[in-house]
């Protein structure tokens, strides 16, 4: 009968699958071996199914048990996370988090952040949005997540806590063979006339490209927030960085990227940085701060994410 099975036995299947025979079960789990052997008897009779096959010198899974197995390790693990939403509920740590991100941080170094929460956070539900800069405020702002991690020329901003993590370089490219390709110490002058490809965020109510938009300008209309080293007078501007990296390699215009979104194409020759002046160049980087709403109530795994500084190698 099904409710003879209990967790105990799940941990005794999972010890000898993982340590590779009953005796080493026993001595991991410090109980006789005959106390694991009875344990999974138990189990066997609790499921209607031999999980191992005697017939040999060492007990062996059988095909139902090996199958079973990923089952009880399923369960164990469910089991886990149930006690640690206990304990964080016990404890009044948060259940769960929303972590809205801007659309440029680099995904490697947010994916090994997400994997660190959780391990050091198992109890929480965490809950991640990407959007562009200027949303990821907005997001923080009305309270619909806890933390946002933006990249950008934004400056602190009422009811918002700011705190920089580090920043992301950004390098002007443009395509193998593009005019501007083949020159060295670039100056504004000379960018001025070939189209700049602009990642901005439009307005509310920007529509999708539309020639006939403010002089100079393709794309979505009134873009809000500032726009990053604009040096040319015709800009196409997106509002997906995706988007940007595929029409500065399609030759639609040369364009400041975060240098991880074109790190494979400038090794594989497709894309080329632009050699520019040091007056134009300045200081290619974008700062990335994590925020939160001043008044909100303390939440330390949102706080947790204050720590998670931009490494060099994710750049």
């Amino acid at each position: 009968m099904l409710d003879t099975l209990n967790l105990d036995q799940l941990r005794v299947l999972v010890a000898i699958a993982d340590l590779g025979s009953f005796s080493a079960a026993a001595r991991h789990l410090r109980r006789a071996q005959s106390a694991i052997s009875h344990a999974i008897q138990n189990l066997e009779q609790a499921l209607g199914l031999p999980l191992f096959d005697r017939s040999g010198w060492k007990p062996a899974f059988t095909a139902e048990g090996r199958r079973l197995l990923q089952e009880a390790r399923a369960v164990l693990a469910q089991t886990e996370q149930l006690k640690a939403r206990a304990r964080s509920l016990r404890e009044g740590r948060p259940a769960t988090l929303g972590l809205v991100v801007d659309a440029m941080v680099p995904s490697a170094w947010l994916a090994a952040g997400v994997t660190a929460f959780q391990q050091a956070w198992p109890g929480v539900q965490l809950s991640l949005r990407t959007e562009l800069s200027g949303a990821v405020l907005g997001k923080v702002l009305d309270g619909s997540h806890g933390v946002g991690l933006v990249l950008g020329l934004q400056g602190p901003q009422p009811g918002l806590q700011w705190l920089r993590l580090g920043q992301l370089p950004i390098v002007p490219v443009a395509v193998l063979g593009h005019p501007l390709s083949g020159q060295s110490g670039l100056r504004a002058v000379d960018l001025r006339e070939h189209t700049q490809v602009v990642l901005a965020e439009a307005a509310a109510g920007g529509g999708p490209s539309d020639p006939s938009g403010p002089a100079g300008h393709l794309g979505p209309v009134e873009p809000q927030g500032p726009l990053f080293q604009v040096h040319a007078e015709r800009v196409l501007l997106t509002s997906d960085l995706r988007t940007l990296r595929a029409l500065v390699l399609d030759g639609a215009g040369w364009g400041f990227v975060p240098r991880h979104a074109v790190q494979q194409a400038l090794d594989a020759g497709q894309l080329v940085t632009l050699d520019l002046a040091d007056s134009v160049l300045g200081k290619p980087c974008l700062p990335l701060h994590w925020v939160q709403l001043s008044d909100g109530p303390p939440n330390p795994a949102a706080a947790w994410w204050q720590g998670r500084a931009l490494a060099p190698q994710s750049h």
